[in-house]
């Protein structure tokens, strides 16, 4: 059986992450400003250690991050995180949640198996790490130990008495959030408008990146509607409109090399995105 591939994170301290979010926030591609507002927040660690050992990789294997060098910025699913969080403290989380369960049902699965086999958690959490590809036993542990206290900080796991078991009132609201069928009928209007609104930042240019537009219509999603709408999700429903209609046409640019975050499409994958109104008389 092939082993599951499962990084290392390394800054796993969801308060701690918040913080370093803020950061991408005030210095996106400010690779400079970015490491120095970093830093600030482990005085006593080597940079080298900090930012280019623990940071980046971890937010960039939560997926909270994109680019590299002068091009770091925060992905829409960070950006969404750290708009959440200047709400209040527990919007942060609310989203922090969904995002952490699509990842462990993508890849990990402990909240699921938990749940479906009602096995003993220290008996699936062994399970898992004979499952995990590390180079010995013990990273396959820590990998595993690291990504369980991400889950008992977002309050997704409950410990009790050195026992571990699923919070299902919150995972509950979490599968709530998550409920994409509460925004198929939205999805529309709002990316449209998202569109236009980034068209007219861009003097009218038509090409637009699809990690922006991404970015542009989570963000709407949750101020305007207060529904959680991830990276995940957004590609769902792109998927799901018509890309030719009688009033415009979708057309996707591929990318030039290997990049991240690519839109994937009947099996192509994309990083830009236009629209050709048909009839200039239709306002969007």
């Amino acid at each position: 059986m092939k082993k599951k591939i499962i990084p290392l994170i390394k800054e796993y301290r969801i308060q701690k992450l918040f913080k370093v979010l803020v950061c991408f926030e005030k210095y996106p591609f400010n690779r400079d400003g970015l490491r120095e507002c970093i830093l600030q927040l482990y005085k006593s660690k080597e940079e080298k250690s900090i930012f280019r050992g623990m940071v980046i990789p971890s937010l960039r294997h939560l997926g909270l991050i994109l680019g590299y060098d002068e091009d770091l910025r925060l992905s829409a699913n960070g950006n969404l995180i750290v708009i959440a969080r200047k709400k209040s403290e527990e919007e942060g989380l609310r989203v922090f949640r969904a995002v952490l369960t699509e990842i462990d049902d993508l890849d990990i699965k402990i909240l699921k198996m938990t749940i479906k086999r009602n096995i003993d958690f220290d008996n699936l959490k062994y399970s898992l790490i004979k499952k995990i590809e590390a180079p010995s036993e013990k990273q396959a542990r820590e990998r595993i130990n690291h990504w369980v206290s991400m889950l008992l900080e977002a309050g997704l796991l409950v410990k009790e008495n050195e026992k571990r078991s699923i919070a299902k009132g919150l995972l509950s609201q979490v599968e709530k959030d998550l409920d994409v069928s509460t925004k198929k009928e939205k999805f529309e209007k709002v990316f449209f408008e998202v569109y236009e609104s980034i068209f007219k930042k861009q003097e009218n240019i038509p090409i637009i990146d699809i990690p922006d537009i991404r970015t542009g219509v989570t963000a709407a999603f949750y101020t305007r509607h207060n529904l959680i709408v991830t990276e995940k999700q957004f590609d769902g429903l792109l998927r799901g409109i018509k890309f030719a209609a009688d009033d415009y046409i979708i057309s996707l640019g591929r990318a030039m090399g290997a990049e991240e975050k690519l839109f994937k499409h009947e099996n192509n994958y994309y990083r830009t995105i236009s629209i050709r109104f048909l009839n200039k008389e239709v306002k969007i």
